[in-house]
């Protein structure tokens, strides 16, 4: 498990398979960047 600071996201994504994603937002740019990513989740824990 590798913890990227927000401001580097960028620059890695290309090299994941996977982001969990807690509090920031994807957007279609970077997520252009993540040529390998199989699956993106939002972490989350509660009721609605």
């Amino acid at each position: 498990v590798d913890v990227v600071p927000l401001d580097e996201v960028a620059d890695v994504i290309e090299n994941y398979h996977l982001c969990i994603v807690k509090n920031k937002r994807l957007d279609s740019g970077l997520i252009a960047h993540a040529k390998q990513m199989k699956l993106i989740m939002q972490y989350g824990v509660g009721l609605e």
